[in-house]
């Protein structure tokens, strides 16, 4: 993000964990220790492009682990290893 050069990024998306709900092998769970209020459901299996300019605001800091977690996630499930 600090790369005044790159205008684009990939991202991946995230919606608000059900209480009942079960997590699927390609999503990761991020929560508190990422900075986010509420149990949050990472969808690895869709990878967007986004521009700098349109994102608002920093919801967290995904923790070393987590981002590992994510990064495996995609690799496994496009099939990159």
């Amino acid at each position: 993000m600090a790369d005044d050069k790159q205008q684009r990024f990939n991202v991946v998306t995230g919606t608000k964990k059900q209480p009942a709900e079960q997590t699927r092998h390609h999503q990761v769970i991020l929560d508190a220790a990422d900075g986010l209020e509420f149990q949050t459901l990472v969808d690895c299996s869709l990878v967007y492009v986004a521009r700098k300019s349109s994102i608002l605001r920093s919801g967290g800091l995904v923790t070393v682990h987590r981002r590992q977690q994510i990064q495996r996630g995609i690799r496994g499930y496009l099939g990159l290893g």
